[in-house]
């Protein structure tokens, strides 16, 4: 039998090689081959069948729609969207998939799949790499791969794939909380019990923004616009990158206080509308002004827009109460009575045979100091090529300036100046002990700076050490 076959198989070779082109055309002999390379094989006692032969086509995209590579195709590359993938046949290059699950059973040389799960069937074979993002692998047993597989978002590690989960159906949609995803309902709670926290602490500030808003939201929203192109520019000269660091902190601190403003602002609103008194207290203003705010965050692009208009806005308004702050503190003069809140006075020796008595500098005329200090001895360090020595040339400069002349070139800018609690001249171990402070107030995420905001007398970390303050000294008297 078995020679009956291949005599047979043999003879439709030969007969189909000698045939006449005009009668027989060059496909219909190319089949035929292959029938008798099939019954040569079985005459020979071969099991495996030949290769298919596939159909070359080039590229194949899907956009919202799915896409099925079959057994008789070979592609030099594929690539789906918004929909599913299977591959059954061969992709000579890359196939990719986003926002939607993909099957392959065939060979194909890397495999990429974003916000999708992977299925590897046995006949699978990926010769190069296999990444999957957002998604799971289920690998066949019988599959092979090149190398190991990447896969981030796939179950393994809670923190990171409700991450993914949350740029799969959140970012991705342009809105910042994703309903379907307790990451970003967490995430969003946490921010608000921050404004809810930064209101308690600091109602007085706040309340100021929430009255510029009302007073002045389109200045607002366009300073708000403008900061970061200020800040940009700034970082463009070479020399304002020292200072670049601190101003994008107090920016991200201003613009906290100022989102909790912006809620606050949008309950008032609200009350006003329903002529609600209960609704426009604070508190509750707060309350009705996040939920609102939450909610339009779920709305696709809706919420986007809105989370970019509330930065601007929350900038402007922060800016603006800052600078009418600045303006109201720096128009004070000696003799006038301290505002609400700021019964504790220091006691500072100024000009020859004269004990006067100055309050205390607000926390924004420090840091503007402190600014006008760093860029100072960030601009010689640069001149000199001494950049790595900023931070000890910073002290020696704090210790010679503070025990020389109890000030620095950025605090006699703002008129401020360092005082004693025991109305003794500050000498080389106070400003010693002053500037030790200073390291552990920077080091504890300038923690010890930013109590001088929040305490009664104005004293941060280092000058309840040191025991020294700073004092505002009216115009006209000689600091330096």
């Amino acid at each position: 039998m078995r020679t009956a076959l291949f005599a047979f198989s043999f003879l439709l070779s030969v007969l189909f090689s000698i045939a006449p082109a005009q009668n027989q055309g060059a496909a219909e002999v190319s089949d035929a081959r292959e029938i008798a390379t099939v019954i040569l094989n079985a005459a020979a006692g071969e099991t495996n069948a030949p290769a298919i032969r596939r159909e070359q086509l080039s590229e194949v995209n899907r956009f919202y729609d799915d896409l099925l590579i079959e057994e008789h195709m070979s592609v030099k590359s594929a690539a789906v969207m918004f929909g599913n993938g299977k591959v059954l046949g061969e992709v000579r290059g890359d196939v990719t998939a986003f926002w939607g699950d993909l099957e392959v059973n065939g060979p194909v040389a890397n495999c990429t799949v974003i916000f999708g799960s992977l299925k590897l069937g046995p006949n699978a074979d990926v010769a190069g790499s296999t990444a999957v993002i957002g998604g799971k692998i289920d690998k066949h047993p019988q599959a092979t791969l090149g190398r190991k597989p990447y896969n981030l978002g796939g179950g393994e590690s809670p923190a990171v794939a409700s991450m993914v989960d949350w740029m799969k159906f959140g970012l991705l949609f342009g809105r910042p909380v994703a309903p379907q995803v307790a990451f970003s309902w967490v995430m969003a709670g946490l921010c608000f019990l921050c404004y809810l926290v930064l209101a308690v602490l600091f109602p007085r500030p706040v309340q100021s923004c929430t009255y510029t808003l009302r007073a002045r939201p389109a200045s607002s929203f366009l300073l708000g616009m403008l900061i970061p192109i200020i800040i940009v520019l700034i970082a463009i000269t070479g020399i304002g990158l020292v200072i670049v660091p601190f101003l994008l902190i107090a920016v991200l601190l201003a613009t906290v206080l100022g989102k909790a403003s912006v809620m606050q602002y949008m309950g008032q609103q609200v009350g006003t509308l329903v002529r609600s008194k209960f609704i426009q207290h604070p508190g509750v203003a707060l309350f009705v002004g996040g939920a609102i705010i939450c909610l339009l965050y779920c709305v696709p692009l809706v919420g986007a827009m809105v989370w970019c208009l509330s930065i601007m806005f929350a900038m402007g308004a922060a800016s603006l109460s800052t600078i009418e702050a600045l303006r109201i503190e720096g128009s004070q003069i000696v003799g006038e009575a301290p505002p609400e809140g700021e019964e504790s006075m220091a006691m500072v020796h100024v000009g020859p045979g004269t004990d006067s008595t100055y309050p205390p500098a607000g926390f924004w005329l420090r840091f503007c100091a402190l600014i006008l200090d760093w860029f100072i001895v960030g601009t010689i360090s640069m001149i000199t090529s001494a950049g790595l020595l900023f931070i000890p040339g910073l002290l020696m400069y704090y210790l010679v300036m503070w025990s020389w002349k109890e000030t620095t070139l950025g605090a006699a800018v703002m008129n401020i100046k360092l005082v004693c609690d025991r109305r003794k001249k500050v000498d080389f171990p106070v400003a010693f002990v002053r500037a030790l402070g200073t390291v552990l107030s920077f080091g504890m995420l300038g923690l010890g700076f930013l109590w001088s905001a929040v305490s009664r007398d104005k004293k941060s970390w280092h000058d309840i050490i040191a025991g020294t303050n700073v004092v505002r000294v009216p115009d006209g008297v000689k600091i330096l």
